[in-house]
């Protein structure tokens, strides 16, 4: 019981570590380590207002500010959810970690502001994936008691799935293993979300959980 309470305060915690909001940034850039190039994106959290290219340059910027994010994702697709809120996608085999000393060179291609929050989910079914960005779908959406920035994503690439009735069955699932004395779901829940995922990829139907700044 001990160890369960200790995993969901650590979840929780992570959960809402985009109280403070500060900024956020994704940027497209190659890095050089000797003779091997890494094209992707990377992304960043900050207080300060971001790379300004009138200040300095970004191999600057870059060694001082991302000592922290060793991660380059060499391809993401982008879900666009609403025309305000997009996330975006990556595949296991897409994210490359990387050692910021060790970079000799940087350069930068694009550069773009986004709401702080989640903003690269992990995928792991490349069919669906490879909907994403390219099929329309329909959506719903659960705010949940986890936390109140928190909700969970049901997106229908099929266009024909009952997204109404997975509603339901992830709100009973909700219901179903909400701890009142820890005001939050418990780790059962999680396995059950999990499998359920799994299995409606087979529907080509995506389901995320995703968590807002506060």
């Amino acid at each position: 019981m001990r160890q369960l309470l200790i995993l969901t305060f650590l979840l929780i915690l992570s959960i809402n570590s985009y109280a403070d909001t500060g900024l956020a940034f994704r940027y497209k850039i190659e890095l050089q380590n000797g003779n091997e190039k890494i094209r992707g994106y990377v992304y960043h959290y900050t207080y300060s207002d971001g790379f300004k290219s009138d200040k300095e340059s970004f191999l600057n910027y870059f060694s001082r500010e991302f000592h922290n994010t060793p991660y380059i994702y060499t391809e993401v697709h982008s879900l666009n959810l609403s025309e305000s809120f997009e996330l975006d996608f990556f595949l296991p085999r897409n994210r490359i970690k990387f050692s910021p000393e060790k970079i000799i060179d940087v350069k930068l291609f694009e550069k773009k502001q986004f709401g702080v929050g989640d903003k690269i989910l992990l995928i792991e079914n490349e069919r669906v994936y490879n909907l994403i960005g390219v099929k329309k779908f329909q959506k719903e959406g659960i705010d949940y008691r986890l936390a109140e920035n928190c909700n969970i994503s049901i997106v229908d690439f099929s266009m024909k799935a009952d997204i109404k009735k997975i509603k339901m069955n992830l709100n009973s699932l909700i219901e179903k293993y909400y701890n009142n004395e820890l005001e939050s779901v418990n780790q059962e829940f999680f396995k059950a979300f999990n499998e359920l995922k799994e299995k409606m990829y087979i529907n080509n139907v995506l389901i995320f959980n995703y968590c807002s700044a506060l």
